[in-house]
């Protein structure tokens, strides 16, 4: 009777034991969000500034940073969500005169905190102001890869458990993305690997189609495909057209990737590669076609895009019929909204994750999730209202 109850003590403790290990190499227990459907929620506690210094890290490098840590967010920089830890990852972010640290951030969705999962470099090259470009490298001299400003280069990749880094401008005065360099993000190791360089230029969308296991990335002369378990690419088709100008937001089960280009919604068929990328007006509430970066995303039928309010100081839920090319503009009606997206564009700072839409705007504001109910957004259409357009 003792030797099985001891039995039965040691089951025990070895399951407990394989769940905690479990929950460790996996997603955190995750906090309850309490957000009313069709509202937004503010979430305390969350803005990156505070973890940053909490985490005992510098504002700005000794003679490598002009902007300053908020470059980590507002520097054209985009992030991607870590399904499997429950991470939206921002990977190296910085870039050309701005920040020259090459650290991994995320922000975990599950606990609502920032994470520090692998400090900069202190490699980096320092500001010389008598020769700018001479001392500028990519990678820096310990190996690791240059920060940039990633556009909407950055996504998760599930079959390889890697974050694929696809390059942009990297630390560098002059601007410089040549070198180009393309490099995988190892979440377990916390380190970087080189691989090969994806084609195109600085400025490239991307995104991970389940159903294909591929990443499709859209350079501004062609569309690609990525194979990770080859690491490499495939070209799909040429079309000249730009190739950061917005996210691709995914409509899986009819393999089509929408984008925002030159005002139009762009449509990719990827069962029907011969008809290249199709541009339509839209009409409705379209003012956020004059936003850089523009933050995109598919659900429940229909594209979801992080505009302006009414006021055009807070962001505000726009909603994109790809049938009827129809756009309208959600206002909830606590009249409680997030702050405006940035100038230099939201990117995949715009994502979905636990059924709920996520936005960081900034690094001195707090993370703002919203919910938008098992049946989905459906705004009232709203008065067209035009906003002046701002390049990239």
């Amino acid at each position: 009777m003792q030797r099985r109850c001891r039995i039965l003590r040691a089951s025990a403790l070895a399951f407990v034991l394989l769940a905690l290990l479990s929950r460790a190499a996996g997603a955190a227990e995750p906090q309850r969000l309490d957000v009313p459907v069709g509202t937004w929620k503010e979430l305390p506690g969350t803005k990156l500034k505070d973890a940053w210094a909490a985490w005992g890290q510098p504002e700005h490098l000794s003679q490598g940073s002009l902007t300053g840590a908020s470059a980590m967010i507002t520097a054209w920089i985009s992030g991607a969500l870590d399904a499997k830890r429950g991470l939206f990852v921002i990977p190296r972010a910085g870039g050309h005169a701005d920040w020259a640290g090459n650290q991994v951030i995320a922000f975990d969705v599950n606990t609502l905190t920032w994470r520090l999962l692998r400090p900069f470099s202190p490699n980096y090259p320092p500001l010389i102001a008598s020769n700018p470009r001479s001392a500028y490298v990519n990678p820096y001299s310990d190996g690791t890869p240059a920060s940039v400003h990633t556009y909407d280069a950055v996504e998760y990749l599930p079959t390889v458990d890697r974050i694929w880094s696809g390059g942009g401008i990297y630390w560098s005065p002059a601007g410089e993305s040549s070198p180009s360099k393309t490099w995988w993000w190892n979440p377990t190791s916390t380190e970087w690997e080189a691989k090969t360089t994806r084609p195109g230029g600085y400025g490239a969308s991307a995104r991970w189609v389940p159903s294909l296991d591929r990443l499709i990335v859209r350079s501004s002369q062609a569309l690609y495909s990525y194979d990770p378990a080859t690491d490499t690419y495939k070209e799909l088709y040429q079309s000249a057209l730009p190739g950061s100008s917005s996210t691709m937001a995914l409509d899986d089960a009819k393999r089509k990737l929408y984008r925002f280009v030159n005002g139009k919604l762009a449509t990719i068929d990827l069962g029907s590669l011969s008809s290249k990328e199709s541009l339509a007006t839209m009409t409705g509430d379209t003012g956020f076609r004059g936003l850089s970066g523009i933050g995109a995303l598919f659900d429940k039928g229909k594209v979801i895009v992080f505009g302006r309010a009414s006021d055009a100081a807070r962001g505000a839920i726009h909603v994109v019929d790809p049938a009827t090319r129809i756009a309208a503009r959600y206002d909830p009606s606590d009249d409680v909204q997030p702050p405006a997206p940035t100038r230099q564009g939201m990117w995949k700072r715009f994502f979905e994750a636990r059924g709920h839409y996520w936005v960081v705007t900034q690094w001195n504001e707090n993370v703002w999730v919203f919910n938008p109910g098992p049946e989905g957004v459906s705004p009232t259409p709203s008065p067209p209202r035009a906003e002046p357009e701002s390049g990239a």
